[in-house]
């Protein structure tokens, strides 16, 4: 579980993908030393995140913007997190913002997901916000008309 000699080792052996999976297996950290090609490679980003999803920071950009592993990420971390770890074109997809904005558990959390938010996909989702909010007003103040 002890990463000390992992920096001195040869880039052949932190770019053997074995190696690093043992590593990573032992401790997620190891990521942030393996070569890029594996900081890239699917499986072996996985094999981290699912020891601790704090080790998507340590993944390649096109893996910090792969959906799918971005909501499992939400799950593990919460929004907030997953959204300081998400690569900027993620934090500007509308889906996965309204995922995160969705899976907060109190308006504390939903603000820091806006502020996090790409500005393009911020005013859509709080455009939609505010219809909806607005038509469910609309609905409750006609159901008191009643």
């Amino acid at each position: 579980n002890d990463l000390s000699a992992l920096p001195f080792a040869s880039v052949e052996l932190r770019a053997d993908r074995e190696v690093m999976l043992t590593a990573i297996r032992s401790d997620w950290r190891a990521l942030a030393l393996a070569a890029q090609k594996l900081r890239s490679d699917r499986q072996v980003v996985w094999a981290a995140i699912c020891s601790d999803a704090r080790a998507w920071e340590f993944a390649s950009t096109e893996l910090r913007a792969d959906q799918a592993i971005a909501f499992e990420v939400v799950e593990k971390l919460g929004a907030e997190a997953a959204l300081d770890l998400a690569a900027g074109s993620l934090r500007a997809n509308e889906d996965f913002v309204a995922f995160c904005i969705r899976a907060c558990r109190n308006s504390q959390e939903v603000d820091k997901c806006y502020d996090k938010a790409g500005l393009f996909v911020l005013n859509k989702i709080r455009s939609w916000h505010d219809f909806n909010c607005a038509a469910e007003s609309s609905l409750a103040i006609q159901g008191q008309k009643h």
